[in-house]
């Protein structure tokens, strides 16, 4: 994308450095950085209603995301899609601070398969946001942010899995996720007038942007020792998303009327390295037991290495020829952000799901979940760091549907599941050391709504 504009500035330090000290404040913040969509919100409505605690029952298009195992249990071929949305009403000092609801579409398949004795099956799930495939969003360093949904939700989410069974009741699989990410360059380049840069400067803008994926690899053992028992354990490893932005100036400065070259090919450079979005390596363990043949019970504990979380703040680098005039221009290195001390954290989910209904033509069930996620942030008391989040309280209930016959050419049943979740942020105090501060102490409260529907078509 090409364009011309005029720069504004009645010195030649405005005309050249100006816009680079603007993009060196927008760079020079911090660009919220956590896990991705799932993580937050999970994925389809029956997983959901249960609390996430999936491990152990995942047998359909979502254990793509949950236990990559789970996708050849069933042995049938399943077609998922529904749709999600999530409103987040996060306030510090009472005041709403605006985070960006998440809606979208999700979908995945399982398409089974055979080799001799040996049963197999692969499996894709995605999300696809319907306002943003991808998001880049910048804030100065001491600005107060709600890191754990600011920017993480706004991805495109693919995985893609290969799961076996070793013997009946025994399957493991693996797989990659993708995720999308961002990254561009802006140049100017030309002439610039001096004194008055409107009179004759030519100045055009580059623009280059590219979307561009990241991946990282899971997997997952499902274990059905008993009819009424189930085992799973995953492995998702970390995955950190290194955003470089460049901002690049070239051109003369040239006197005005045609009173000759004041600088030629003069050159400006500034790269900002940032991490825009980080995974921590998660490894998790489910349970799930059916007492009674209408009831399941299920318990999941996973384990987040939040240590290795890295400060989103950018780390500078700039480049400048000015030739005279480089004795004139005097910019201090900026230090690197601070380490944002985040610890590892355990999270405990519950889920049940109880069949109140069944007939020949329809069964219906009823669902529900609880799960404790712990904040792997500490107390933001130094003036440089604001990045908040808070302990949660994860609420989840739903309803699922199976009905019969709907369709003469289906031998299966269409499943519809529906979801509604409350997520209560724990409130929160943050004392800052340095009395003069310039963000103060402050409260950060909050919570977020999500409600989705699924519809699960199975064939032979």
């Amino acid at each position: 994308m090409t364009s011309s504009l005029g720069l504004r500035g009645p010195l030649l330090a405005a005309g050249v450095v100006l816009v680079p000290a603007l993009l060196l404040a927008l760079l020079g913040g911090e660009t919220d950085a956590r896990a991705n969509p799932m993580d937050a919100f999970g994925l389809s409505s029956r997983a959901i209603s249960m609390g996430g605690a999936y491990t152990a029952l995942a047998n359909d298009v979502s254990a793509n995301y949950y236990n990559p195992a789970g996708i050849v249990a069933r042995g049938d071929l399943s077609l998922d899609i529904g749709y999600q949305i999530a409103v987040p009403v996060l306030k510090l000092n009472g005041r709403n601070v605006g985070v960006d609801h998440t809606r979208g579409l999700t979908a995945g398949i399982v398409a089974p398969g055979k080799v001799g004795p040996v049963r197999f099956s692969f499996g894709v799930a995605m999300f696809l946001p319907d306002e943003r495939i991808s998001r880049v969003r910048a804030m100065p360093r001491v600005q107060p942010r709600f890191v754990y949904y600011d920017n993480r939700t706004q991805r495109i989410y693919l995985s893609t899995n290969l799961a076996v069974q070793v013997v009946p009741g025994l399957y493991v699989g693996a797989g990659v996720t993708f995720m999308s990410r961002t990254e561009g360059d802006l140049e100017l380049s030309g002439r610039i007038s001096f004194p008055d840069p409107e009179a004759e400067s030519d100045m055009r803008l580059d623009l280059d942007v590219d979307l561009k994926a990241l991946r990282y690899p899971q997997a997952g053992i499902l274990w059905e020792p008993l009819r009424w028992l189930s085992l799973g354990l995953v492995f998702r490893d970390e995955f950190v998303l290194e955003m470089v932005q460049g901002f690049r100036i070239t051109g003369d400065v040239v006197g005005e009327g045609g009173g000759g070259t004041i600088l030629r090919d003069g050159f400006f450079g500034l790269t900002s390295l940032s991490t825009n979005l980080y995974q921590p390596r998660q490894v998790a363990f489910g349970i799930a037991v059916t007492p009674i043949p209408r009831l399941i019970f299920s318990m999941d504990v996973v384990w987040a290495q939040w240590s290795r979380f890295i400060n989103p703040g950018s780390r500078l680098e700039i480049d400048l020829d000015l030739g005279s005039f480089n004795d004139l221009v005097d910019m201090e290195s900026q230090p690197p952000p601070p380490h944002p001390r985040f610890r590892d954290t355990w999270t405990s989910r519950l889920g049940v799901e109880w069949l109140a209904y069944r007939s020949t033509r329809a069964v219906i069930a009823v669902r529900g979940g609880y799960a404790f996620e712990p904040s792997p942030a500490p107390e933001q008391t130094q003036s440089s760091m604001n990045l908040i989040d808070n302990s949660k309280h994860h609420i989840s209930v739903g309803l699922g549907f199976s009905l019969s016959r709907l369709i003469p050419q289906m031998d299966r049943p269409m499943d519809i599941d529906l979801h509604f979740a409350y997520v209560h942020q724990q409130r929160r105090i943050h004392r800052k050391e340095d009395p003069a501060d310039p963000v103060g102490d402050y409260v950060a409260t909050g919570y977020v709504i999500s409600a989705g529907l699924t519809m699960k078509l199975r064939f032979r």
